[in-house]
């Protein structure tokens, strides 16, 4: 970073210190998911539009075949989770944390971003197509043929330290 210029901060999730544990079955009946944690599970074929999930933690999850388009995500932690090939087009993301995530292929077109964090990801062959970004931070993440056509991009920073290795 050059002298003068100061990071760029964003807002972090806001989440509260207990939360219940929740079930891939919690997410599949219901439209709108709050305070839990979701951990070390596979959440298969969900499949919804307008889904909203607010102050959910998701912890080593692996997402196969899902599509929540126009999905909600706001006070939104994913730690060490697989979304390869997810459908979140035309998602309203606020508040959320994507932490040593595989995204290889997730499609974001069309989604609107604010005070976002991707952290230690791999995003090769992500689409952010027509994406609406304020306030995010992409950092120590891949993003090798990634598609950012058409976006608008404010207040977005690009962080690298040394090259490092990611795990896939």
């Amino acid at each position: 970073m050059s002298r003068g210029k100061k990071a760029m901060k964003i807002e972090p999730p806001i989440i509260p210190n207990e939360l219940s544990e929740l079930t891939p079955d919690d997410i599949q009946l219901n439209d709108f998911v709050e305070m839990g944690i979701i951990q070390n599970c596979v959440i298969e074929h969900l499949t919804d539009h307008k889904v909203t999930f607010d102050k959910i933690i998701f912890k080593q999850v692996t997402f196969t075949e899902c599509a929540l388009t126009g999905v909600e995500l706001t006070d939104v932690i994913f730690e060490k989770c697989d979304l390869s090939n997810v459908d979140f087009s035309e998602a309203i993301i606020h508040r959320t944390v994507f932490q040593e995530c595989k995204l290889i292929g997730i499609h974001l077109t069309g989604s609107t971003l604010r005070n976002v964090l991707f952290d230690q990801c791999i995003a090769d062959y992500a689409s952010f197509r027509f994406c609406n970004t304020k306030q995010v931070i992409i950092q120590d993440s891949s993003l090798c043929h990634t598609d950012l056509s058409y976006s608008k991009l404010h207040k977005i920073e690009l962080k690298f330290r040394k090259y490092r290795s990611l795990k896939t």
